[in-house]
């Protein structure tokens, strides 16, 4: 806002000089002095002299109150005693309050109080007595007989009386413009405060979001990694064992081989579709192929698997290698309603991880324990073999990044986990402790929930492209109470205004109680002037206060009724400012049609109108703008009606009889009301757009908590966004690949069925040479694809995000490993 003080500031010195040098011009034909009395061309001048501090107001308050006192100080003792612009001290006074320091400010306030003193004074002398200098000229001042002869024979009693009362109430109506400026300006600094601390917030909850956004990338690429290895990795371990075991126990057994390829194609395509349900997560509609989320997409959640589908893991790892024993104990109750959300996921990936590990490293013949320990607040599970996994590093190499993806699942759920090679030194060992939710109930999923996704793009651009949330896409905090249970949550909704300041004084104590308890101060004020435009109503008599063309017969209480209709709903201008502008809309209209004229009352449309801009929904212009035609427009109907001899707009209608006195000219009174109609339409026009320009500014702490309250109300789909765009990018990126790798598997795998049922077609013995060579290259094939995933699980758990990769290079660079690569441990 800095850049924006000095235009403006310019612009009001400019009107303030053209205003006060004219008026100065008109108003005064002399001007009196401590010293001598001055003519307009001096107190002209005075008056250029006192504009500039002006432009610093804002920008530096303290040197520019002070150098105004300077002047002015100077002015009332070589000057004239008082020129119009002295009167721009309550401005330099607020200035000081608002804008500087706060610790300066009672220094400012002091020094004001004693310049009107010293003020006070010198207009009092200058005008009761006369100037020093010139005694025998006492122009411009009252010049009383008590006083003229001050300066030859000395004070009197009458006029030392006249100028002690003259001083007094001088002091008296400057010490109450300085108190009603003091207060008003601590008002505004409290309300400043609470407008900076929601700003703050604000832009805390913007820049929160971008780090959030950055955060779900980051935790989807790491979810993605995780799924792939565990999905992926998993399978292709049981191939690679599948067909190392088929070159020795297939090699003169054709039956065997066949029924081991048929296993080795079905993991290939299980893995395939595992890799699908990963990363094909959005419908196109339309059959388009482009990965890009749009309007029509829908964004669906990938398949977690859960705590009971871990027996069919014991069940797979039991036929994939049939030499291994393993065995599931459980001791305790289970209970797997009481996990939490993700839990029952995270406890099958790690034994889905901890047995495939097992068979890629423990070695043959090994015995695998898996034991889970069940009590009322949580699981101990635990996978143990008595193989080679302790030497399984002795190699060099180290660990992958499938003990790295249970590390994270587990911490994800607040559970603790612990790996390594087992005391006994015979073998490794994997173990949870995960804690369980105290009561049962719907398990929170831990992947995004389904919805359109044109309203998450939505979401996006309205708090990356708009200063704050579009309020008609999640309405606005204040403005949006359903009818149902209205009664119930009839107060003031909350409004963060900031830490309390313990040296706050009283008034900024009021100005904070009064900004978090709106309704209370709007319902307070609508009913004072409720009250006292009733009793104006009651005190006018039947002629009321109303403005038409003809004479006015209405009865005191349909005023009252009026006044109540029109004003009372107004105490609803903050909290439901929609309903109140109809409410008020309605009294209107209905007045208009029964009475025909307008009354003083009639005002508050104007705070009306202001509420419902500055409070409601954006869109609610759109049925506020016809509201006010459609008033205006009655409104000139009703002082045609009038001016033609009706009372009312009813009463034409009716076909009444029409009063003995009216205006004969339909012209004139058609021109007259069209003219007031305009005036009126301007006014509200006026108002409504005062509304819009304080709202665009953000300086309105209700408007502000508006925007804060929308921003918290989309953080969640903001980062639910951000995932699955994160999601479909990589999916597009890598889908194709892996699933090209894992084809590969597939084929191979096919090819050899082939082969055996050529053999078996042509009734022939295939030989053992070419079932070996068939299981041989499958493991060749299996072994390249893990590592290959391994790569491209490297790449996504290495490189940056999607935001910063794309600007630094064109897209990620995946390319195959060299035939000589083979995997390592995880």
């Amino acid at each position: 806002m800095a850049r924006h003080l000095y235009p403006g500031d310019i612009a009001l010195l400019l009107c303030a000089m053209l205003v006060v040098l004219g008026l100065g011009r008109t108003v005064s034909s002399g001007y009196p002095g401590l010293l001598v009395n001055h003519d307009d061309r001096t107190a002209s001048l005075w008056s250029c002299a006192l504009l500039p501090p002006l432009i610093s107001r804002r920008r530096h308050p303290e040197i520019s109150a002070a150098v105004f006192a300077a002047i002015v100080m100077l002015q009332l003792v070589v000057g004239p005693s008082i020129v119009l612009p002295d009167f721009f001290a309550l401005v330099m006074v607020f200035s000081v309050i608002v804008h500087g320091e706060p610790r300066h400010a009672r220094t400012f306030i002091a020094l004001a109080f004693v310049m009107g003193l010293i003020a006070a004074a010198v207009i009092a002398w200058s005008t009761e007595v006369g100037p020093l200098i010139e005694r025998s000229h006492a122009f411009g001042t009252v010049a009383r007989v008590d006083c003229a002869t001050f300066y030859a024979d000395g004070p009197t009693w009458g006029c030392s009386r006249s100028m002690f009362f003259s001083w007094l109430i001088l002091l008296i109506l400057i010490t109450l413009c300085l108190l009603f400026t003091i207060v008003i300006a601590y008002w505004r600094r409290a309300r400043m405060g609470i407008v900076r601390n929601l700003r703050e917030r604000n832009a805390s909850i913007e820049s929160r979001q971008q780090e959030e956004r950055r955060i779900a990338m980051l935790a989807e690429r790491a979810r993605i990694a995780r799924d792939m290895h565990d999905m992926v990795a998993h399978t292709l371990s049981i191939i690679i064992v599948q067909s190392d075991g088929g070159r020795y126990a297939a090699a003169h057994d054709p039956a065997l081989a066949r029924r081991t390829m048929t296993t080795i194609r079905q993991e290939s395509q299980h893995a395939l579709a595992s890799m699908g349900t990963l990363l094909d997560t959005l419908e196109q509609p339309d059959g388009d192929s482009d990965t890009r989320p749009t309007a029509g997409s829908t964004i669906h959640p990938a398949k977690e698997a859960s705590y009971g589908q871990i027996e069919r893991l014991v069940r797979e790892a039991r036929l994939s290698s049939p030499n291994n024993t393993v065995s599931r104990t459980i001791h305790g109750t289970p209970r797997p309603d009481l996990l939490t959300g993700g839990a029952g996921n995270a406890l099958y990936r790690m034994v889905q991880e901890a047995l495939t590990n097992i068979r890629k490293y423990a070695g043959d013949a090994v015995t695998v324990t898996i034991l889970e320990q069940w009590s009322d607040t949580s699981i101990h599970i635990s996978v143990a073999d008595d193989g080679l996994g302790s030497q399984a590093d002795a190699d060099g190499h180290a660990p992958g990044y499938g003990l790295t993806g249970m590390r994270e699942r587990i911490g994800a759920i607040k559970g603790t986990l612990i790996t390594g090679p087992r005391t006994d030194h015979r073998g490794f060992h994997v173990e949870a402790d995960i804690p369980l939710a105290s009561t049962p109930g719907r398990v929170t999923p831990t992947t995004p929930i389904p919805m359109p996704i044109s309203t998450l793009l939505d979401a996006t651009n309205m708090a990356a492209s708009h200063p704050g949330p579009k309020p008609e896409e999640k309405g606005m905090t204040v403005a949006t109470t359903t009818t149902r249970g209205f009664l119930a949550h009839l107060h003031s909704l909350p409004v963060q205004t900031g830490p309390r300041n313990r040296r706050a004084n009283i008034i900024e104590r009021l100005s904070r109680w009064a900004q978090e308890h709106y309704l209370a101060v709007d319902a307070t004020l609508a009913i004072l002037a409720t009250a006292v435009l009733a009793g104006l109503h009651l005190l006018a008599g039947p002629t009321g206060m109303y403005l038409q063309f003809g004479e006015v017969d209405v009865h005191p209480w349909a005023g009252v009724i009026t006044t109540a209709a029109t004003v009372l709903p107004l105490a609803l201008r903050r909290r439901v400012p929609e309903l109140s502008a109809a409410c008020v809309g309605v009294a209107s209209a209905v007045q208009l049609l029964l009475i025909g004229a307008i009354s003083p009352e009639n005002l508050f449309v104007l705070v009306s109108l202001y509420s419902v801009i500055m409070y409601g929904r954006r869109r609610a212009g759109f049925w506020v703008l016809p509201a006010v035609a459609a008033d205006t427009a009655l409104l000139v109907l009703s002082f045609v009606a009038n001016g033609s001899g009706w009372s009312s707009p009813i009463a034409a209608i009716l076909g009444m009889e029409r009063r003995h006195h009216y205006y004969s000219n339909v012209y004139e009174i058609i021109t007259g009301s069209v003219i007031i109609g305009v005036i009126i339409l301007l006014m509200c026009l006026v108002s409504m757009g005062l509304a819009l320009w304080i709202r665009s500014r953000g300086s309105n702490a209700l408007v502000l908590q508006q925007r804060a309250d929308a921003l918290r109300a989309e953080e969640d789909k903001q980062r639910i966004l951000a995932a699955n765009m994160e999601r479909n990018r990589i999916g597009a990126s890598i889908q194709d690949e892996v699933n090209a790798t894992l084809m590969s598997v597939r084929d191979q795998a096919d090819e050899g069925l082939r082969m055996l049922e050529g053999y078996e077609e042509r009734r022939a013995e295939p030989p053992s040479g070419e079932i070996v060579g068939a299981f041989s290259r499958i493991g060749l094939r299996g072994r390249h694809a893990l590592s290959h995933m391994r790569r491209l699980l490297g790449m996504l758990r290495e490189t940056g995000l999607s935001d910063d990769a794309t600007a630094q290079t064109p897209a990620m660079a995946l390319h195959p490993v060299s035939p000589q690569a083979r995997d390592t441990h995880g």
